[in-house]
């Protein structure tokens, strides 16, 4: 019996270090050039009480060719009352060369991390496309994300 509840606790306790998707599925926002970005978020559990969550952007080209990716990590910390984000900060990948970086920005506010990334695209060394995208992620009381 005591095996069965040691099993038991060592696999709910595994279920929790799982990161788990608090998207149904990836949403798609197209974009007037025929890019767009496909969305999803990743909300992994820490401890009772606090959560890491990363939103996740991915940014196609009118081709459908991943192009480059940002990430908003949030760290959030909630009670059943109140709700805060105790950080925030930015990560990229480029898959396309003609991409590079030109600035971010992260920031916590109240129970919301905030995330700002401009990309240049350039041929012979001249910027010819500039795309800045914005994220938010927001936790609320009872850790929801949105």
């Amino acid at each position: 019996m005591k095996k069965t509840v040691a099993a038991l606790l060592v696999c709910i306790l595994f279920a929790l270090l799982i990161p788990v998707s608090a998207a149904d599925a990836a949403q798609a926002e197209p974009l007037p050039d025929g890019g767009y970005f496909v969305t999803e978020t990743v909300v992994t559990p820490v401890s009772r009480g606090s959560l890491n969550v990363e939103k996740r952007d991915y940014y196609y080209n009118n081709s459908g060719e991943k192009q480059w990716t940002m990430v908003l990590h949030g760290s959030f910390t909630y009670n059943g009352t109140t709700a805060a984000c105790t950080s925030a900060s930015i990560t990229y990948t480029i898959y396309n060369s003609n991409w590079h970086f030109q600035s971010k920005n992260a920031w916590p506010s109240g129970n919301t991390a905030n995330g700002t990334l401009t990309m240049d695209r350039k041929f012979l060394g001249i910027t010819i496309q500039t795309v800045t995208k914005s994220l938010t992620i927001t936790c609320d009381a009872n850790g929801n994300i949105s």
